[in-house]
């Protein structure tokens, strides 16, 4: 999920970069004025794209926020072990990977979590 989050933040950035670009040309060609034919299908062209970019901006953020709501939900979340964790179980919470070594029987329930710095998993 967070190789996705980070491909959808590059494409982002790119497609803002083309709309800044494709505004810049569209404030020269006003600058310019309306001469010929040929200016004005500039300017169609330009207006057009402009329109895509913007839809395709839209949907880019929703999905970011989409993403970012599903990470939020993950910043809390725990493992709870309520009898028997076995000797090779490994748990991933957030990206931070845990290998359990050995056997374990609990008699109440173990909980697992991240640290506060969020680089490795810990047992409560």
């Amino acid at each position: 999920m967070f190789s996705e989050y980070s491909k959808l933040q590059k494409e982002l950035s790119r497609e803002t970069e083309t709309f800044k670009t494709l505004l810049l040309e569209k404030q020269k060609l006003s600058e310019i004025g309306s001469g010929d034919r040929q200016l004005m299908q500039w300017k169609i062209k330009i207006n057009a794209a402009l329109g895509v970019k913007e839809q395709t901006l839209r949907k880019l953020v929703e999905k970011k926020k989409i993403y970012e709501e599903e990470i939020k939900k993950a910043s809390n979340a725990k493992v709870v072990v309520t009898e028997i964790i076995y000797a090779g179980t490994i748990m991933t919470i957030e990206g931070a990977v845990h290998k359990i070594t050995e056997d374990r029987k609990t008699i109440d329930k173990m909980i697992f979590r991240l640290d506060g710095k969020k680089e490795k998993v810990i047992m409560l």
